[in-house]
């Protein structure tokens, strides 16, 4: 009976180990996206991750519904609560967010740079991935460079005319779109460097719109496999 008990116990702790190496995290950095978006952005990233097969055990993926400044400051509370768990930290955290008609923008930008400072390491852990006026004029990149200047209109916001752009390239596409991954990832490449000929052009003419910093993660993610 006794020697049962001792052969369980080994057995139990054998499952244990076995499992603790199933869970061990990956040789890339472990990291953290909180996003605004609840739909189609947060699917665009989650079916991102599983297409590049990175481990469960390295990332997490949130999408809160809530305004900018709501995001970094609840990506803060999950960075400070893993520091304080048993787990490995989170070693890069991507705050990911629109800026819309969003009242705290520039204060969700502002308080990443806070905590970046507070943190005191010498390279940034978080990382502000917005986009203007939202996170289509991303995909819009895929199938085409564009400085389009959308502004709200009287019966359309600039992000509701930047999805109708879309239309023209993913048929039928809504914010309740969760394939859009499938429908862009073959056109990522042309979409990276589209969104980096953005940024320059809106820093040489002193324009921040329309932009993304979505290529910075999306090349951030399938760097690591």
């Amino acid at each position: 009976m006794g020697k049962d008990n001792i052969f369980h116990k080994l057995k139990a702790k054998a499952n244990r180990s076995k499992k603790r190496a199933h869970e061990k995290k990956e040789p890339y950095p472990k990291f953290l996206i909180v996003c605004e978006d609840t739909v189609s952005g947060y699917h665009y990233l989650i079916e991102a991750v599983r297409h590049f097969r990175l481990s469960t055990a390295n990332f997490s993926i949130v999408g809160l519904g809530q305004d900018p400044l709501d995001i970094v400051r609840d990506a803060e509370r999950r960075f400070n609560e893993e520091k304080k768990s048993h787990k490995p930290d989170f070693e890069r955290v991507f705050c990911v967010f629109d800026k819309d008609n969003h009242a705290r923008y520039y204060n969700a930008i502002s308080k990443v740079d806070s905590i970046n400072k507070s943190i005191g390491y010498d390279a940034p852990i978080f990382t502000a991935i917005t986009s203007i006026p939202c996170f289509e004029i991303w995909l819009i990149l895929h199938f085409e460079y564009t400085t389009k200047l959308y502004t709200d209109q009287e019966r359309k916001t600039a992000s509701n005319q930047v999805v109708k752009d879309l239309t023209g390239f993913i048929k039928n596409y809504d914010k309740s779109n969760k394939t859009a991954l499938k429908d862009t990832i073959q056109l990522l490449p042309s979409a990276i460097t589209n969104a980096q000929r953005l940024c320059t052009y809106c820093e040489k003419n002193n324009s921040e719109s329309p932009a993304t910093k979505m290529h910075e993660l999306m090349t951030f993610i399938s760097s690591l496999k």
